[in-house]
């Protein structure tokens, strides 16, 4: 499995053949160390896997050997760092120290090339597997993301430029957890590709074919030599910027916008429904932003069809913030909601988004600046309300410090918790309490002596039904036995998990389950896969007589044992601090608030809110006021 250009394969596919063959999986990563898929490093997904970080920094030497076990690697010695000795070597770094030194003695060495022949660029055989300090040293100390983001960015840049020259990308886009090292596209024929590369010598700029080819390959003159003559690679290893969408310039050099003209760097475009246009650009950004399955396009559209609007009453505020060529960088999602006559600013999303949020473009995660100006820009033009409320803000924002929580004065809400997934469940399992998994044990088997015990995921229209009918029953059940408000009091409400769309976003579909004994549902859980990521969101059981036998805790068991064989990454228990994740999590992430009167309307309202927070961190307090509301509601609590 080779992830060409460092862009990942789809290694699902690669796994269950290896597994379905019984074969070890070896995975090449030397183009994208660095990079990510779901939150793994690329080049160990496979029993073997390697990486060369070296054709990303260009150091002397440097390359990574990944194993999943100690069968997989065997014995291998360790070896040390060496110096840099020769003065061939030692000439090298320091001109590769200085970018345009380095650019101008390429160009004029590549001038005498016959781009036509392939075998002028096989790479010398190496015998040595050492690593010279210097490299060791420039690889430990990399800061990898920011290297990501800006190659990643430097891709894009080249993608307008290729378009417009009508050249044809190798890839429709980058992945947006990669470290890509070169990229690529395809010229009409080998003397249009030289053209190119000789125009890369003019402006100093190193393109390059790909790839060097055995001998026995070029003899042939097949297919991979049709490719050849017409691949060319553009260089991702320093900034680049586009100066007028035209003419390329590497970072320091001079552009309309360094001259002193004026450039708009961000401009904004407000939604107040979700439209076609809204639509057109919120799916071009979100396979490159940081987000979650609450903030997906088709997730947030039926939620304010079914539950922002009718229930609440929410007036969308949508702001896209664009960058100077008009690329979506920034959406937020807001909405504006009346409460006791009191305008309240929020993310839409409400009780059923676990984590709010804008979306930002992965590359401006880098970049608090371009992320200020992005917020300045939309609060000047931000709908009136009188309170600003913004809940449920994640500390982490796709692996990065979120942003917003530095730029927002925040106080700590809540806790969320997840459990990162094993290979195995036997794994998975190991992590657990003796007692606990004893206890589990103990209580499947009751069950299963009263009948066949059995897991399922819901896929076909009437299974769907009939499980959301128990989920809903389960629920109304449970809100009355501890005297609290009933979620599913509103068709609405029980609407949108009725007929939430199936799919949605990157990989993303909602996920229904149960726990069934014969015929009779015991426990339910309707959830969502989005990215690599299962999210436990509405988990029901059956009251009364099954109480007793734990049937949510096995539903669960089931769940994230179904989740590792579909090779998820992360089990995410979403927000709340009970007690019972904390025997299955060995992640926890705080969340935040960021919560303003904006005018002297709004300060009772939040005075109210933080008054209310107080309230329900004191247990006292709290199971007084649900005592209260249950006597009142339900006429006491029903054991």
């Amino acid at each position: 499995m080779v992830h060409y250009f460092g862009q990942p394969q789809s290694v699902e596919l690669f796994q269950q053949f290896c597994r379905r063959h019984n074969l070890l999986l070896v995975e090449d990563n030397a183009h994208g160390y660095g990079g990510y898929l779901a939150g793994k490093s690329l080049g160990s997904f496979g029993d073997i896997g390697v990486s060369s970080p070296r054709k990303i920094l260009g150091t002397p030497s440097g390359g990574a050997l990944y194993g999943a076990n100690a069968f997989s690697l065997g014995r291998i010695e360790k070896m040390k760092p060496f110096s840099i000795f020769r003065p061939s070597q030692l000439l090298k770094m320091s001109l590769r120290s200085c970018k345009p030194v380095w650019r101008f003695a390429r160009s004029l060495a590549d001038r005498s090339k016959d781009w036509s022949d392939p075998r002028l660029f096989r790479e010398k055989e190496k015998c040595g597997r050492g690593i010279d300090r210097f490299s060791f040293r420039r690889i430990l100390s990399a800061d990898w993301k920011a290297i990501a983001g800006q190659r990643r960015q430097n891709w894009l840049a080249w993608t307008r430029f290729a378009q417009s020259k009508h050249l044809s990308p190798v890839f429709p886009e980058v992945h947006p957890e990669s470290c890509p090292w070169a990229f690529p596209v395809y010229a009409k024929d080998i003397q249009e590709r030289n053209l190119w590369l000789a125009w890369g010598m003019d402006h100093r700029i190193p393109l390059f074919p790909w790839p060097a080819l055995p001998e026995e390959i070029i003899s042939r003159d097949g297919q991979a030599m049709a490719r050849w003559r017409i691949l060319l690679c553009f260089p991702l290893d320093v900034a680049l910027v586009l100066c007028d969408g035209e003419s390329p310039a590497w970072e320091g050099s001079v552009c309309a916008e360094s001259k002193g003209e004026t450039k708009q760097l961000v401009k904004i475009l407000v939604f107040n429904e979700f439209s076609a246009e809204l639509e057109t650009h919120w799916k071009a950004l979100e396979p490159f932003a940081e987000h979650h399955v609450f903030q997906d396009y088709k997730w947030l559209k039926f939620w304010q069809e079914t539950i922002g609007s009718p229930v609440l009453g929410i007036s969308p505020w949508i702001g896209v913030i664009l960058d100077a060529n008009d690329e979506p960088r920034m959406v937020f999602p807001l909405g504006v909601r009346r409460q006791c006559g009191v305008r309240v600013l929020e993310f839409l999303g409400g009780a059923q988004g676990d984590y709010l949020g804008p979306l930002i473009h992965a590359i401006w995660m880098l970049n608090i600046k371009k992320i200020e100006a992005g917020w300045s820009l939309a609060s000047k033009q931000l709908p009136k309300h009188d309170v600003r409320h913004f809940m449920k803000l994640p500390a982490k924002w796709g692996g990065e410090n979120n942003p917003l929580v530095e730029i927002w004065k925040t106080r700590f809400q809540d806790n969320s918790y997840s459990a990162s997934l094993p290979a195995t469940f036997n794994d998975f399992q190991a992590r657990l309490r003796t007692k606990f998994r004893a206890d589990t044990k103990r209580q499947r088997k009751r069950l299963a002596e009263l009948g066949v015990l059995k897991f399922e995921t819901v896929t076909d229209a009437a299974g769907w039904n009939h499980g959301i009918e128990a989920m809903i029953s389960q629920k109304k059940e449970r809100c009355r036995h501890m005297g609290v408000p009933d979620i599913f009091s509103d068709n609405s409400i029980q609407r949108f998990y009725r007929e939430i769309p199936r799919s949605f976003g990157i990989e993303g579909r909602a996920h229904l389950s149960v726990l069934k004994l014969n015929d009779e549902i015991l426990a339910t859980h309707w959830g969502a896969i989005y990215r690599g990521r299962f999210y436990f969101l509405m988990p029901t059981f059956a009251g009364g007589k099954w109480a007793a036998y734990s049937t949510g805790r096995l539903l669960l068991e089931c769940l994230v044992e179904w989740c590792i064989q579909n090779n998820l990454k992360v089990f995410d228990f979403t927000i709340g601090g009970e007690d019972y994740k904390k025997d299955w999590c060995d992640g926890e992430m705080p969340l935040y608030e960021h919560l303003r009167a904006i005018t002297p309307l709004g300060f009772p309202c939040v005075a109210y809110i933080r008054l209310r927070r107080r309230a329900r961190r004191n247990k006292q307090i709290w199971g007084a006021v649900k005592f209260i509301y249950s006597r009142a509601r339900y006429g006491g609590c029903k054991k």
